[in-house]
């Protein structure tokens, strides 16, 4: 039952991946005007977190939109699910 769990979810989480990723790349086709329209409906969702490429393969960062009034921005990771023994990286 584990496997057939495991099959099926790894099938929809492809699925998604694709269909996610194609419709990512019609915003290079967005016009200005629509750039601006759509950049002005997220700009303050706080929710939107991100990761970028560092300046190389050993580098990551973690991204997301937030107030300049927010406090200080802090990132906890751990390697346990239930987060004991995190690290905490503080942003600028």
């Amino acid at each position: 039952m584990k496997k057939l769990t495991a099959i099926l979810m790894a099938t929809v989480l492809t699925f998604s991946v694709f269909s996610v990723g194609a419709s990512a790349f019609d915003a290079k086709k967005l016009t200005w005007e629509e750039w601006e329209t759509l950049y002005n409906t997220y700009k303050d969702d706080n929710t939107l977190p991100m990761l970028c490429v560092g300046a190389d393969e050993t580098q990551l960062g973690l991204v997301w939109h937030a107030p300049l009034v927010t406090s200080l921005p802090k990132v906890r990771l751990s390697k346990n699910a239930d987060m004991s023994d995190y690290t905490t990286f503080e942003g600028w």
